[in-house]
């Protein structure tokens, strides 16, 4: 969290100095629109696939009761393990090409769907920061567009999310 301090006098005439924050939390949130919620972002840290829609899934197995996600000082309940389809833009004709993604796991409680960019790694995949893309034996596998602040593998616009508990960045970018 980055904080900012400033200074005024309150009705006493006393120097208060007030904190601010680059991040504020909004709770009780009913419905809250998250544009990526129904896109893939590429993590560079994530270890694994995750996807939030069930009905996303082929050949969806259930989790047991013991298979959980360590996700900063959280864990939370795997629901399923499957294969995931995505349709990521490419330079190809037409434009784009379907990836299977196995292994993914199924968690309805993230806000957005996440790309292991070590498990492409681990297929030969690299990232090229300076195209915006990932590459396959030097060419183009995928365009990796920043979107909302985020490098995404495909975007689905237009979705709503529930939660309690929602950090929103309140910083100011140049």
């Amino acid at each position: 969290m980055v904080s900012q301090y400033t200074q005024h006098r309150n009705s006493n005439n006393e120097i208060e100095t007030i904190q601010s924050s680059a991040f504020k939390v909004t709770s009780n949130i009913e419905y809250m629109e998250y544009a990526l919620h129904d896109s893939f972002i590429l993590d560079l840290g994530a270890t694994c696939y995750v996807c939030n829609d069930r009905k996303r899934f082929r050949n969806f197995r259930p989790s047991t009761d013991n298979d959980s996600l360590f996700a900063g000082e959280s864990v939370i309940p795997i629901k399923g393990f499957g294969t995931v389809l995505i349709t990521v833009k490419t330079t190809e004709h037409p434009g784009e090409r379907t990836i299977n993604l196995h292994n993914v796991i199924l968690i309805s409680s993230f806000h957005t769907n996440v790309a292991s960019l070590r498990l492409f790694m681990a297929k030969s995949v690299y990232w090229d920061t300076e195209l915006g893309q990932l590459v396959y034996r030097r060419q183009n596998f995928a365009f990796t567009p920043l979107v909302h602040n985020q490098f995404v593998l495909e975007y689905r616009s237009g979705c709503y999310i529930t939660d309690n508990y929602i950090a929103f960045n309140n910083a100011q970018y140049p």
